[in-house]
């Protein structure tokens, strides 16, 4: 099993714009947002981010694998063990399998975690077996037996939704949703959205490919611009959306859920496609390989360790 490494994202340039002082690990004094970008506890691609407000309020993004369970539930207890808000983008066991395995522990008395609600826009079982995605109908299917049992409010949200939690501030720009031209793809039926607080901003894509993409170029740029995007479909170019998407969301900052053996082995031209990015104005991008608590301050990113992300 891989060594569990977090990434901490302050948000003083994500959400705010104010120092913040703290260990990479330890108790945070936060004056605004900290994000976490959680390291996969298996070899394969995932995706888990947990997100505070000031006043401690915590949020998560998925989750990863049924493996990345107990890493994550750990993560949680420590700073609270209270969810307000789990964000689910799409069903895919990467996604999803963290949030089912911790929700059978809960309905087995095996954790003791409140989750107030589970914000998703999931497709119906037959869309999906329509779609021949056997990944995606697994998942969906334990998450609709699991969070029942466990007691959880599911609260379905379709796009212009807008949400406002402890400060921050949520728009959906894109849902699961049969009114529009129907998605080829479970990927390209995931929740995208943006959390600010009037500041700053953070952009969440999931793994919206090609038509997702194009939804997304069709609404204001002023609803796609953000400080910092998580990059679709794990960085995987061969699959993911167009990069005019990048060009309109005009981020400084990149999240990438991935492997480091991709950028290693320079798989489907990764580390090509970060290079275009960068080329693009971003100044900065956050992988799996970094593990200490990145400050960004003034615009410039300053990262407590040495050299650049692997």
């Amino acid at each position: 099993m891989i060594r569990s490494k977090i990434i901490v994202i302050a948000l003083i340039a994500v959400l705010a714009g104010t120092n913040v002082s703290a260990a990479a690990q330890g108790t945070q004094v936060r004056t605004r947002a900290t994000l976490w970008q959680l390291h996969g506890q298996t070899a394969d691609q995932g995706m888990s981010y947990v997100l505070a407000t000031a006043a401690g309020t915590l949020l998560v993004v998925d989750g990863g694998w049924h493996e990345d369970a107990s890493h994550l539930l750990s993560f949680l207890q420590t700073r609270g063990n209270h969810v307000t808000a789990w964000f689910v983008t799409h069903p895919h066991r990467d996604h999803i399998g963290a949030l089912n395995e911790i929700l059978a522990m809960k309905a087995e008395g095996r954790c003791s975690i409140m989750i107030d609600a589970v914000y998703a826009s999931l497709p119906s079982q037959s869309w999906v077996t329509e779609r021949n995605d056997s990944n995606a109908l697994a998942g969906l299917t334990e998450f609709l037996q699991r969070a029942p049992a466990a007691g959880i409010r599911v609260i379905p949200l379709a796009a212009n939704d807008t949400l406002s939690i402890d400060g921050l501030s949520i728009d959906v720009l894109l849902a699961h949703d049969t009114n529009r031209v129907s998605p080829a793809s479970v990927n390209d039926s995931c929740l995208v959205f943006r959390i600010t607080d009037g500041e700053k901003s953070i952009l969440f894509l999931g793994d919206i490919q090609e038509s997702g993409g194009a939804a997304l170029l069709d609404l204001p740029q002023a609803r796609l611009r953000a400080d910092v995007v998580q990059v679709a479909h794990h960085g995987n170019p061969r699959a993911a959306c167009t990069e005019t998407l990048y060009g309109r969301i005009n981020a400084c900052y990149y999240l990438w859920p991935t492997p480091v053996a991709w950028f290693k082995d320079d798989k489907n031209s990764i580390n090509e496609f970060r290079q275009r990015l960068t080329d693009r104005g971003a100044h900065r991008h956050f992988t799996w390989a970094d593990s200490e608590l990145i400050e960004l301050g003034g615009g410039v990113p300053a990262a407590t360790s040495t050299g650049e992300s692997r």
